[in-house]
């Protein structure tokens, strides 16, 4: 549940006056936090300051700063992409154990490997939601920030041998579409 000092006030100084421009000390405070997304104080936290390191790090791969398009092939373009992949019906009740949900997980990553994916992130859901956000029902599902494409072909043949579905949701065009999708 993180530290006791989580969330308390800290203040950070230096006296040494020949090191500051000004000709005085520093002084700055700030809160302390042990960034683990298990504690309650500094959950949000740690969660935004990872959606951060995620974005830079897809953002810089896919140039989407400058032009949004880096070529690795002749007349190929990478985009980044929002796209989900979701566990068959007869398959979600592994979900409610550690060693299934990783079982799973190597599943969605031997499917991805048929497609033209150069990399990116996946983030598991346990639940979807009703339209009032309130009721909650057992979906295990995948959302993936990758860079690459989704085949259409590819798909129905994957649903047809093994019943998981991988959908293409949207392209991302910013940065703070991807921090937003991340986050």
């Amino acid at each position: 549940n993180g530290k006791e000092s989580c969330g308390k006030w800290k203040l950070v100084g230096c006296l040494m006056k020949e090191f500051h421009k000004q000709g005085g000390g520093y002084l700055s405070k700030g809160i302390m936090r042990c960034n683990h997304k298990g504690c309650k104080v500094c959950a949000s936290s740690a969660i935004k300051r990872e959606a951060k390191q995620i974005t830079d790090r897809l953002m810089t791969f896919c140039n989407l700063k400058k032009n949004r398009k880096v070529y690795l092939q002749t007349n190929r373009s990478r985009i980044l992409s929002h796209s989900v992949i979701s566990v068959p019906y007869e398959e979600q009740s592994q979900y409610l154990t550690r060693e299934g949900r990783k079982k799973l997980r190597t599943k969605a990553r031997n499917i991805l490997k048929n497609f033209d994916i150069d990399g990116g992130v996946m983030v598991d859901h346990p639940y979807r939601f009703g339209k009032d956000l309130e009721s909650a029902r057992l979906s295990p599902h995948i959302h993936l920030i990758i860079t690459g494409w989704i085949d259409g072909q590819i798909v129905k043949d994957i649903h047809a041998k093994t019943g998981w579905i991988v959908s293409n949701l949207s392209t991302i065009d910013t940065w703070k579409d991807c921090y937003s999708l991340a986050k």
